[in-house]
């Protein structure tokens, strides 16, 4: 094995990572860690393959990657009375894998093609489709909590499908003083006055800064 294998590792690991941090901010099941690892499985899985396997079906194992990523990606797949949540984080989960591969396989300008299409995706086109598919609008707000627990009960609070608002993405400002940056995104029609008045039902939010 050539040093090119271990770019194609520390390759993987950076982009499984970016990804992964996409899916962090917005406070999905499956986040940095999980997605690191499984473009980082599916790289070391088609370097082995390449590598030590000379078989005459070298893409047995590639395949059963695919398919084990599919299975572990159906569990983030949430169906309810009315929605289905976590499709989006299984096909993150199955393309990272896709993505690994590549880049195990050294087909290196093709990963980092196909890395920017997939950032493409999951931000810029969802921005998109928010903005004028779903007529979504988003507003940061600067909360002070009474404990730092409190984030989960908020997050809990606005992540169901049935409410009208929803928190998209959490960033710590100062832990120990409580003070968390939360974007939270709604329907263009609802107004100020009637996400404050949603935003203050929560007993666990001591103060609040409208951002943006």
């Amino acid at each position: 094995m050539g040093n090119d294998v271990y770019i194609r590792i520390f390759l993987s690991v950076i982009f499984g990572g970016l990804i992964g941090l996409e899916r962090e901010l917005k406070g999905k099941p499956a986040g940095l860690i999980t997605l690191t690892l499984v473009c980082l499985g599916a790289t070391m899985i088609a370097i082995l393959q390449e590598n030590i396997l000379k078989t005459s079906d070298i893409t047995r194992l590639s395949a059963q990657v695919i398919s084990g990523v599919g299975f572990i990606g159906g569990g983030a797949i949430i169906q309810t009375k009315e929605h289905v949540q976590g499709l989006t984080t299984a096909a993150t989960l199955w393309i990272s894998a896709c993505l690994g591969l590549v880049i195990g396989y050294g087909l290196l300008k093709l990963a980092i093609f196909s890395f920017m299409m997939i950032s493409i995706i999951l931000i810029l086109v969802k921005i998109l489709e928010e903005s004028y598919i779903y007529n979504q609008k988003r507003i940061k707000v600067l909360l002070t909590l009474k404990n730092s627990e409190d984030i989960l009960k908020l997050k809990e609070r606005f992540s169901k499908e049935i409410n009208q608002i929803k928190i998209v993405k959490i960033l710590w400002k100062d832990y120990n003083q409580n003070l968390v940056e939360c974007t939270f995104s709604m329907n263009k029609t609802i107004n100020l006055f009637y996400f404050e008045k949603e935003l203050l039902k929560n007993n666990d939010i001591l103060d609040y800064t409208l951002i943006s």
